[in-house]
């Protein structure tokens, strides 16, 4: 049988090392807080604000428009999404499944509870979808109709 037991010679040499260990290491810095634009789902540049999200290492806030564009086959979507324009905004696109996804976290009940498309194809002939009932994301075929709902940044 192995003795696991830590003795209590041990145990203090151990917290001596360790306490020297955590002294030479830099400062823990705590993380900076997110200042959001809006409450989550609240009006915001001509859509609703669907939630924070880190996009190339920068912190950028999603805007989600405030009505479908019904539905429509993937390729058809991307070009729907990309035409939008409202409350003065042209910058509107279909957004990846990262970012749909950041939309079922933060401000599920702004949308339709069925499917809609991301722009994140998968393979030569899927691409990604979330659904906004069940929770599921998952890759279909692109001929099936789904909903569309633009997406824009907005960068602080």
């Amino acid at each position: 049988m192995i003795d696991l037991s830590i003795h209590a010679a041990n145990a203090a040499e151990l917290r001596h090392k360790l306490a020297g260990i955590l002294a030479e290491s830099a400062p823990v810095t705590p993380a900076p807080a997110i200042a959001l634009p809006a409450q989550f789902g609240a009006p915001l540049q001509g859509g609703f604000y669907a939630g924070p999200h880190w996009e190339d290492g920068k912190l950028v806030h999603l805007i989600g428009a405030n009505k479908s564009l019904g539905d429509a086959e993937w390729e058809d979507a991307k070009t729907k999404a990309g035409q939008y324009f409202d409350d003065g905004y042209d910058d509107w696109f279909l957004p990846t499944k990262d970012q749909l996804t950041v939309g079922l976290l933060y401000a599920k009940d702004k949308f339709e509870k069925v499917w809609h498309w991301t722009q994140t194809p998968y393979g030569s002939d899927c691409a990604w979808a979330v659904d906004f009932e069940s929770g599921y994301v998952c890759n279909c075929r692109r001929y099936r109709e789904f909903r569309v709902r633009p997406f824009r940044r907005l960068s602080l």
